[in-house]
């Protein structure tokens, strides 16, 4: 995992090591048709906030406040947020 491409731009190297981690899940056979499973995500939620603990709960802070908000919704099938149009 180099740095060169990354250089300081905020949330690279935690955008790299996931992406890394979800190819890596893939090759063992940790995606289905429909996606990749639960656990999966779960253990990637994991990995990321211990490499860069400080990054991950302000980001994960962000994403439950959005989550939370009477506009927004979750969708479990695909796991992301969703809004009106109008937003």
């Amino acid at each position: 995992m180099g740095n060169s491409s990354c250089s300081n731009l905020p949330g690279c190297f935690e955008q790299r090591l996931a992406l890394e981690l979800y190819v890596q899940a893939v090759r063992n056979r940790k995606r289905s048709d429909n996606g990749f499973k639960p656990e999966t995500h779960q253990a990637i939620t994991i990995a990321l906030k211990d490499k860069f603990p400080n990054e991950f709960k302000k980001d994960y802070d962000t994403f439950l406040e959005l989550k939370n908000t009477s506009v927004f919704g979750w969708n479990e099938t695909t796991s992301k947020l969703t809004s009106p149009e109008q937003i």
